[in-house]
């Protein structure tokens, strides 16, 4: 896991928030372990195909949120970067399509009480 130490120098280097990388390092850390799990070795590189796996990992299996699964995206792209810059992979694997969307909460006249919705709507 030399590469994850590597990885926060890195985030240092550029200045990040210490929550940014204890989140970041954290998030790194649990696709580490899924790989691991999974193949029995440590990731060396991202490849497209094991990050989109793991990202239905994180949908299906840990039910985890649309922005959570965002978040752990966000990680894995600045990673994504610091390998190229360090020269372990030549191409960015994580577009920009492999985001979830994330759908708006907007007040529905379900989460009002009777008494509330009639009070929006009568007139002034």
């Amino acid at each position: 896991m030399k590469l994850i130490e590597s990885f926060v120098t890195y985030l240092m280097a550029e200045e990040k928030q210490k929550n940014t990388v204890y989140n970041y390092k954290l998030a790194i850390q649990e696709y580490a372990s899924w790989f691991i799990d999974i193949f029995d070795k440590e990731p060396t590189a991202l490849y497209s195909q094991n990050v989109k796996d793991y990202l239905q990992y994180l949908q299906f299996v840990k039910k985890r949120s649309a922005k959570t699964i965002n978040v752990k995206l966000a990680s894995l792209q600045k990673y994504n970067e610091f390998l190229i810059v360090m020269g372990v992979q030549n191409e960015l694997v994580i577009s920009k399509n492999m985001k979830k969307k994330i759908q708006q909460d907007y007040a529905s006249p379900a989460q009002f009480s009777e008494k509330r919705y009639i009070n929006f709507y009568k007139p002034l």
